[in-house]
């Protein structure tokens, strides 16, 4: 499995953040005008074969602050720390690009 950090609107993933976040969320949407309007988007993506098995999502918030917005992984694939991983990994790309606090 392997971490893929994207800025910006994840348009190649699109498809993919759309079921698995129905799955995750019980069949709710997730629209690509919902995603093109929070800007500086930071995507995180847990890749297995080319699928998206956890993702996490968020944007700036504030003056130093980042928003955690939303995340999940496929039941298939929990209990093995992947959301933990996507956490750890979105906390670092956050103090790299110079926020000092993250609200979830």
């Amino acid at each position: 499995m392997q971490i893929i950090v994207v800025e910006g609107v994840p348009y190649h993933w699109v498809k993919q953040l759309q079921e698995i976040h129905a799955h995750v969320f019980e069949g709710a949407q997730l629209t690509l005008e919902k995603l093109e309007s929070k800007k500086d988007l930071l995507c995180l993506f847990a890749v297995e074969k080319e699928e998206i098995v956890g993702f996490k999502l968020g944007y700036p918030h504030s003056y130093g602050v980042f928003y955690s917005w939303l995340g999940g992984v496929h039941e298939k694939m929990r209990g093995q720390g992947i959301a933990s991983q996507l956490m750890r990994q979105q906390h670092e790309k956050v103090l790299e690009l110079g926020f000092s606090k993250v609200r979830t």
